[in-house]
């Protein structure tokens, strides 16, 4: 009951505050991440379309229906109300198109130029996390830990999403694809606006990621697993 409520009233719900968050927050790097979150959302349902069985199916109907609904709405506004989009069109025009112009993006330009100077004035070795402003965390990482501590950040980080196998639930495998599906966006958006600070939520996916990953290696001495795709339909977010 509590999942059927969960995906066919909470979900739509909360992709609506979602997009109106994302309207009130007048952030490219918003922007962005919830671009990147529509392109995931569709592999997701390819996927699961994809998928054998109707368990990795389900909900794809409703989902799909949710999104053809808004885009009907959003279209007889536009007929009713041509000029409706208007405010909507010069906000991206000036936060994404013209942000090349904009002071903010000058700024957090010369931040990265500077923290990548340190850098390089430090032989590679860093500056210590928190010595240098910038506004990207690739940047940030790569200038406060050096070049040693970037790689084994962003190798811990590809490790976790390359994560795949079942435990003795068999849970792990959904688990592993939805914290790729979640992080990813994120990621992105760090790259533009982040710092150095990968903040709780991702430290908390790391952590679980990486107990199941130690569950899934002591299921495995025990009897021998199927490894499931990285991609695969398996991998599907509606998969149980």
């Amino acid at each position: 009951m509590w999942q059927g409520a969960v995906r066919d009233i909470a979900a739509p719900l909360l992709v609506l505050a979602l997009i109106g968050c994302i309207w009130l927050a007048r952030s490219s790097g918003a922007y962005v991440g919830f671009a990147v979150f529509v392109m995931l959302a569709v592999v997701d349902w390819c996927l699961r379309l994809g998928a054998r069985g109707r368990g990795a199916r389900r909900g794809v109907a409703g989902e799909l229906g949710f999104v053809v609904v808004l885009v009907i709405g959003l279209c007889l506004v536009v007929i009713v109300t041509p000029h409706a989009l208007d405010p909507l069109y010069e906000l991206v025009d000036r936060m994404v198109l013209q942000k090349g112009s904009s002071e903010s993006f000058e700024q957090r330009g010369m931040w990265r130029r500077v923290a990548f100077e340190g850098l390089l004035s430090s032989q590679g070795l860093g500056l210590g996390l928190g010595s240098a402003r910038t506004s990207s965390s690739l940047v940030a990482i790569l200038s406060g830990t050096g070049l040693l501590g970037g790689v084994l950040y962003y190798g811990f980080f590809l490790q976790c999403l390359l994560r795949t196998g079942r435990d003795r639930t068999g849970e792990a495998s959904f688990v592993f694809s939805a914290f790729r599906f979640a992080v990813i966006p994120g990621f992105v958006v760090g790259l533009m606006v982040g710092s150095a600070d990968f903040g709780g939520m991702l430290a908390f996916g790391f952590g679980l990621v990486s107990a199941l990953a130690d569950d899934v290696r002591s299921a495995t001495r025990r009897r021998p697993v199927r490894h499931a795709p990285l991609w695969g339909p398996e991998n599907a977010l509606a998969v149980p």
